[in-house]
């Protein structure tokens, strides 16, 4: 059915530019005859594949291409490949054994950052009922397993010296079992109680996660693309607790981030309550990630420009966009 609704979409609408994320033929192979269909068309669609810079463990990720023909299909039918990340930091050309007619499409288009929200990170502060305290931030993504990370905070919390004031706002994220969800919620409403100088919210969600990242002091998250580049754009202290099930692309990135000092990051194997406390209080003494930095060990924010850049390109060669536009 998938496959069906995606190639009776594209016949109907004859798109002039295909994107396609992460997956070159798709989950199970339901991109193949749109593929085919778009590259025999009278009007030829442009076919773009968008990666981000880590994908997974290589020798995982050449099996898993394997066995579905990725490579093939990134040879015969894309005509460029966009990546969201920066080649000097990450060579996925030189990891992934790609050949040198998938790296002949390649655009590294740098990392995507965002915007600086709106409102200030003062107004997202007084919205929250705070005064001088320090505020930590502590986000799962979507929540799926991000519960060892939220318990291991809390109990982080209650052994921190008593002195250390702390507001904490912890995000759990739409995929977050609802037992989870009551089991944090409760224990947040207990600590507030116990230690109102040390005052703990839960949320399960919210639309307003990059205000309260901007406003905060520190975030401790797990190590996903977009939480981790909304991070160094809005120049945060973190500490990130990468997912390491399955495919290792955050443990690999997060990684790649603490080497160029830009973040701690702790294995979730080897993370306790005591090492997260000491950390705590380290990180709050540490210096942000300060743009210069960022820029000195050369990793680029600008990746939504290059995209629009890249698109404009495309479509201004088949005349579709006029050329003060380009």
């Amino acid at each position: 059915m998938r496959e069906q609704i995606i190639l009776e979409t594209t016949l109907a609408y004859q798109p002039d530019l295909f994107l396609v994320d992460t997956r070159p033929v798709g989950v199970g192979g339901e991109l193949l005859p749109t593929l085919r269909a778009l590259d025999k068309g009278q009007r030829k669609a442009v076919s773009v594949m968008l990666f981000r810079d880590v994908l997974n463990d290589p020798e995982l990720l050449r099996a898993q291409w394997q066995g579905v023909q990725a490579m093939g299909v990134l040879e015969e039918m894309y005509d460029e490949i966009w990546v969201f990340g920066c080649q000097a930091l990450f060579d996925p050309v030189k990891e992934y054994e790609l050949s040198d007619i998938i790296s002949k499409k390649i655009r590294f288009c740098g990392y995507l950052g965002v915007d600086r929200p709106f409102p200030s990170s003062e107004e997202t502060r007084h919205n929250l009922g705070l005064a001088g305290e320090v505020f930590v931030l502590v986000t799962v993504g979507n929540g799926r397993d991000g519960f060892p990370v939220l318990d291991t905070y809390l109990r982080a919390l209650e052994i921190l010296p008593k002195n250390q004031e702390i507001f904490s706002l912890l995000v759990g994220g739409p995929d977050l079992p609802e037992g989870e969800q009551q089991v944090v919620r409760q224990r947040c409403e207990e600590m507030a109680r116990v230690q109102p100088e040390r005052p703990v919210r839960f949320i399960d969600f919210s639309r307003q996660l990059l205000e309260y990242m901007a406003a905060a002091d520190l975030v401790v998250s797990m190590g996903g693309y977009n939480t981790l580049v909304e991070i160094l754009t809005l120049e945060k202290r973190a500490l990130v607790v990468p997912r390491v099930r399955l495919n290792s692309e955050q443990l690999i990135r997060a990684s790649l981030f603490e080497r160029l000092g830009l973040m701690r990051m702790f294995h979730p194997d080897h993370l306790s309550p005591e090492i997260l406390a000491e950390a705590l209080l380290g990180a709050l003494h540490a210096p942000a990630p300060s743009r210069q930095h960022l820029q000195a060990v050369g990793l680029d924010l600008n990746g939504l420009h290059q995209v629009k850049t890249h698109v404009l390109r495309l479509l201004g060669e088949r005349g579709l966009v006029p050329t003060t536009s380009r």
